[in-house]
């Protein structure tokens, strides 16, 4: 007689699918369940990319456009800054939103 084996396997790359989809449920309960499923998913991404040695992302051209639309926005943001007569520490509260969503 054959005994059943009930071990249980987790599959990590479940878990990105799943808080994906639970992207909209978060934007409608905060900003701060928001922030930090887009943290936990950048997380993911960083920690696959290193663990496979996979840098081909990187080297598309869409990256790339997508890299210089980002510092356009961010110098953009310091003439901004200049020009209105913003708080620097406002800025810096700006600045947070740029370096969580370049991940």
């Amino acid at each position: 007689m054959k005994s059943l084996n009930l071990t249980f396997t987790p599959n990590f790359n479940l878990i990105p699918i799943v808080l994906i989809s639970f992207l909209p449920i978060f934007i409608i309960v905060g900003s701060g369940a928001l922030n930090t499923i887009i943290i936990i998913l950048d997380l993911f991404f960083l920690v696959t990319i290193i663990k496979n040695k996979d840098i081909s992302i990187f080297k598309n051209k869409f990256f790339y456009l997508i890299l210089g639309l980002w510092f356009y926005l961010l110098i953009n943001l310091f003439f901004l800054v200049q020009i209105l007569k913003i708080h620097y520490q406002d800025l810096l509260d700006f600045l947070d939103f740029y370096f969580l969503y370049l991940l």
